[in-house]
């Protein structure tokens, strides 16, 4: 099930990656708002194992903590499960960066997609630039 937040739990911000199950209980996606309207979108934690994506979030938000972000920005945090146990996927996981709707070439894939894949998004969350940090 797709957790979908627009506020940032303290413990967030400082969590390790491995400890991130006790903050958010599977994948979250997460809208905040910015000076700037359209949003950036980073996706990160597809890999229980790639955590320097994590860091660097976590890292941004401490930064504009008490500040307005610059830009709206929407990011997802994936594999929390996986990261628990230091691993890339567990057994019966899909691999969360196989299963995105579309190739690099916008082609569409024969995968099924992870449920932030499915999520209807309101108007105001039309993404654009994207970035995937491992």
């Amino acid at each position: 099930m797709l957790n979908i937040l627009t506020d940032i739990p303290n413990a967030f911000l400082t969590v390790d990656a491995t400890k991130l199950h006790s903050v958010l209980n599977g994948p979250t996606l997460f809208h905040l708002e910015g000076r700037h309207k359209e949003p950036l979108f980073v996706s990160t934690l597809l890999h229980g194992n790639e955590t320097t994506g994590l860091q660097a979030i976590q890292k941004l938000l401490i930064k504009y903590k008490e500040q307005t972000l610059p830009r709206s920005f929407s990011f997802f945090i994936g594999n929390v499960q996986a990261a628990q146990k230091k691993l890339r996927r567990l057994e019966l996981q899909p691999d969360y960066n196989r299963t995105w709707p579309y190739d690099a070439t916008n082609k569409r894939r024969n995968a099924p997609s992870p449920c932030f894949c499915q999520h209807r998004r309101p108007q105001q969350h039309r993404l654009k630039p994207a970035l995937r940090l491992h």
